[in-house]
Order: structure tokens, then C-alpha cells, then sequence
């Protein structure tokens, strides 16, 4: 649990723009996933996380409660396993698991791209992933970002980033999948979602 816990420490740092390669109409639909969520201040759902490793042939399952608050706050409470905890206040980032605790320095190049990746996707903001190419296109009742992630730009271990979006209004976020060269990847599924709810300060 501790290794799946870790892939999931996020950033909320104000990233600075790189050059995406994207046709018009995936621009247009990423343009109006980026404004749709400029105006949500929180998100509050229950998370259904799977983890993927393709040498073990097997797939590690956890659940819980997710929060998330503008610009740089983040609680994950697992029931399932139940006790552990991920929370993120600005910069100060403690890991809860197996009933102990621990800070988890954000100062190395693979947790800053996750954080990056991670952070643009809640944020809706994709272009500030620092991938080489994204494409976007409506898929059912989802807007399907999907990002190649340019490893000299964002250095985090991951390949491709496939993100969706509802399609109905405010566009939040309901998956995140982070996929790795060897096929490993991480999926993270929201429901229950509700936005710009007030979070107490002590959730965090």
C-alpha cells in the first residue's frame, strides 16, 4: 500500500505553460474543460483507486474519501484499507499507512511530475502536463483528454495520461488514469461528486 500511496502525492504548484502539439478542435474542447473548472474552488467525492501490474498479473484495489481544495489542498481518507491516509497542505505532504506516519519530501524530479500531471487533470488544465501531444474528443457522456507526456519536459516515470471529463455542466473530473512503458498504470475513478462545498480547514 505504501508504493500505491506514493504515486498519488499531488502538486498544486501554478505550473507555466509549454507548447502542446493539438489540432483546433482538441484545443477548442480542452479550452472549455480549462474554464468550466477555473470556476470550482472544491471537490468532494468517494475515489475508487486501482493499481496495475502487469509483471504481477494482478490488480490492487482501495477506496475512500477524496477532498480537494483550491489552490493546493488535498485529503485522500481510505476506508479500504481502512486507517490510511494521504493529505497535502501547500507543500507539507503526510503519509498515514499501517497506523504510521510519515513526510514525504516532494523534492525529486519523479513526485514533481506526478504532482504536475496530477494537479493539471483536477485543475483541468492538461496543457500544463508537459506533454509532447494531446488530443481531445467527446466520448459518450465524457470529454477524453488523452496526454503523451514528453519525458525531458516532465520526468515522472509515466508515458501517457488519459484523463476524463463529464460532459454535463462544470466538466469535473470522474477519472485519471496514469499509465507507465511497461504497461503498469494507475486508475483513479470518482463518483458521488459534488463541487464547491465549504471543507473544513481541518480536514487537511
Amino acid at each position: 500500500m505504501k508504493t500505491t500511496l506514493i504515486l498519488l502525492l499531488l502538486p498544486f504548484a501554478c505550473l507555466s505553460a509549454r507548447a502542446q502539439s493539438a489540432g483546433e478542435a482538441d484545443r477548442q474542447l480542452l479550452q472549455t474543460i480549462k474554464e468550466a473548472n477555473a470556476a470550482c474552488t472544491s471537490i468532494t467525492a468517494a475515489f475508487r483507486q486501482t493499481r496495475h501490474l502487469p509483471a504481477l498479473g494482478e490488480n490492487t484495489l482501495s477506496e475512500g474519501l477524496f477532498y480537494y481544495r483550491k489552490p493546493a489542498q488535498m485529503a485522500m481518507k481510505y476506508t479500504r484499507p481502512e486507517g490510511d491516509v494521504l493529505l497535502i497542505n501547500g507543500s507539507r505532504i503526510t503519509l498515514t499507512s499501517g497506523g504510521k506516519e510519515r513526510k514525504i519530501s516532494p523534492r525529486n524530479a519523479r513526485m514533481e511530475g506526478l504532482r504536475t500531471i496530477l494537479a493539471a487533470c483536477l485543475q483541468g488544465d492538461a496543457a500544463q502536463m508537459g506533454a509532447a501531444k494531446i488530443t481531445c474528443a467527446k466520448q459518450g457522456q465524457t470529454l477524453v483528454a488523452v496526454a503523451d507526456i514528453d519525458g525531458k519536459q516532465n520526468r515522472s516515470g509515466i508515458s501517457r495520461v488519459i484523463v476524463c471529463y463529464a460532459a454535463a455542466a462544470g466538466h469535473p473530473p470522474v477519472s485519471i488514469q496514469t499509465i507507465e512503458p511497461d504497461g503498469s498504470y494507475t486508475l483513479y475513478e470518482l463518483s458521488g461528486i459534488r463541487l464547491n462545498e465549504a471543507i473544513p480547514e481541518n480536514m487537511f
